[in-house]
């Protein structure tokens, strides 16, 4: 190898002390940052659930100290930059990129939203008027009563399981244990995942719930307070068959014409749930 030149080597030194160390090192940490946000961009592409150690593999080569002191750093830039927010789903194990954006209307998004969003605010709205946990296999027997029929082609909404297994796989639902009263065994139970606590308003599932239904919000006490931020009580761990009633459909009112018999529906089924927890109290 040819030996560098007294100039070039007066010139590299030069170059060296003009760059102080401060400076240096905050390039490498920026270098760092904009490697992370690249990597969590192309692995939540589609929303999905990204593991801590894939993107510690992909942007810093293993370095898992190193993530942890860049956090906040990569989530500012994510914000300032994106309109993105990093939320983890599982304490130092997955995470996922939730929008910091207020939604859009329904009307403005192309056909395939409109109706993957329809069928997830649907299933949303009634698990949060069920004190936000439902059976799994009582939410796919409300559905059945609106005409969706787990395992069948709708003619709207396409393959209903295949867009419920994304949903869960997106964090918009999640899948829990929990047991119920009079029963041996723990029930597999549907909540609000992580992605709907950050990205789906409460206050607007129950407003469009009570436009629908052609109520008042404060009917439904214990929603109306939650929704209004008074209080956020967590999913229950016991609970009995009797305490799912109520019931909501999160939906704008003409979303599209093929689904307002739909919604029609769903609000009679509503007010069947409701007036069946009346007299069980």
């Amino acid at each position: 190898m040819p030996r560098k030149s007294q100039s070039q080597s007066q010139s590299s030194s030069l170059e060296s002390q003009s760059s102080p160390p401060d400076s240096q090192a905050t390039q490498a940490n920026t270098h760092l940052v904009n490697q992370v946000v690249k990597a969590i961009l192309n692995l939540s592409c589609n929303k999905a659930i990204m593991k801590r150690a894939d993107i510690i593999k992909l942007a810093l080569k293993g370095n898992g100290r190193m993530f942890g002191k860049l956090f906040n750093e990569v989530n500012n830039a994510l914000k300032e930059v994106y309109g993105y927010e990093l939320i983890e789903v599982d304490k130092n194990k997955n995470l996922i990129l939730c929008s910091t954006i207020a939604p859009a209307s329904m009307f403005d998004l192309n056909e395939n939203y409109r109706k993957s969003y329809t069928f997830l605010y649907l299933i949303l709205g009634y698990i949060f008027m069920k004190s936000g946990s439902v059976p799994e296999m009582l939410l796919w027997e409300f559905l059945q009563k609106v005409g969706i029929v787990r395992g069948e082609d709708h003619p709207y909404y396409g393959e209903p399981q295949k867009l419920f297994d994304t949903f869960l796989k997106q964090a918009y639902l999640a899948r829990t244990k929990q047991t119920i009263e009079s029963f041996n065994d723990d029930f597999i139970c549907i909540t609000w995942g992580v992605r709907a606590q950050h990205e789906v308003s409460k206050k607007q599932v129950l407003e469009s719930l009570c436009t629908t239904m052609n109520r008042n919000p404060m009917d439904f006490k214990s929603q109306y307070i939650e929704a209004e931020g008074l209080v956020s009580p967590p999913p229950p761990e016991n609970t009995t068959f009797s305490e799912y009633n109520g019931g909501s459909d999160f939906v704008e009112a003409s979303v599209v014409e093929n689904n307002v018999d739909i919604f029609k529906d769903t609000a009679q089924i509503f007010e069947e749930n409701e007036a069946e927890g009346n007299e069980n109290q």
